[in-house]
């Protein structure tokens, strides 16, 4: 139950880091646009999300995070349960 609730963990740190980062980028390409500053074609902001997923660098990211979140609730977990 310990590895069970740590896994659970570790995907719930790594979702939130993921929609935290989605926000943070949506927040940094839409800001300029919001200045005043006109984009091309008619102020419409052209992201591409998948194709900024599948660069290299977010992989290693998450599997950090999950880990993180992994070794914290595996390390909690024998403390708080009760005998």
């Amino acid at each position: 139950m310990t590895y069970f609730k740590s896994v659970l963990v570790g995907l719930l740190a790594t979702v939130i880091a993921i929609i935290l980062w989605f926000f943070g980028v949506v927040y940094i390409v839409l800001k300029p646009a919001s200045n005043g500053a006109v984009a091309a074609s008619n102020g419409a902001v052209g992201w591409d999300p998948i194709a900024f997923a599948r660069t290299f660098h977010l992989w290693p990211i998450c599997l950090l995070v999950f880990m993180t979140g992994f070794i914290w609730e595996f390390r909690r977990a024998p403390r708080r349960q009760s005998t």
